[in-house]
């Protein structure tokens, strides 16, 4: 998975920087801007599989430990656990942020002019062959599922009225609402 080792690259270079930082308030900024932003812009295009979104929540627990280090329990020190951790950082998990802006961006096509590149590849239908074996998750069949998941059967009529695209995506956006099996 290219976008992980492209992930562990940045995380070995921003790692020297967490270290410097005292607070774990700044830490989180740095997460919130820095990493977590590259690894959605990275998979906006594709579809996590569960293999995926395996490896993104061990990559997410692998900064959040770097951010919040060690705990000091009784006089000893250990790692800090992932339900500590959870307790800490209380937004919605990697894969509902990227699954948040996969919502977004397929509202913001759907929105296009019919002639724009973008609204093409959207709507269009590849005609050939495929090839042997399971066909492989669309992106567009993604963006269906988390609306199937949030209530919305034709997630396209919704998207094209931008009103009522912003309340679905305020539902998203609540804690505990989303899209995280």
């Amino acid at each position: 998975m290219k976008f992980l080792k492209f992930g562990d690259g940045m995380f070995s270079v921003v790692i020297l920087v967490i270290h410097t930082i005292q607070l774990h308030k700044n830490k989180l900024k740095l997460y919130k801007t820095l990493i977590r932003p590259v690894l959605a812009s990275v998979s906006e295009t594709w579809v996590p599989s569960k293999s995926d979104k395996g490896s993104l929540g061990v990559f997410k627990r692998k900064i959040l430990k770097a951010i919040v280090g060690p705990t000091n329990d009784g006089g000893e020190w250990r790692i800090t656990y992932s339900n500590e951790l959870y307790t800490l950082y209380k937004e919605n998990d990697i894969v509902a942020y990227i699954k948040i802006n996969h919502l977004r961006w397929a509202g913001q096509v759907i929105r296009l002019e019919e002639q724009s590149p973008a609204r093409r590849v959207l709507v269009a239908v590849v005609e050939g062959r495929r090839q042997r074996g399971r066909p492989k998750l669309r992106w567009e069949d993604g963006v269906m599922e988390d609306a199937r998941k949030l209530g919305e059967r034709n997630w396209r009529n919704a998207a094209r009225n931008w009103d009522d695209w912003q309340k679905i995506l305020k539902k998203v956006l609540a804690p505990k609402v989303l899209l995280c099996q």
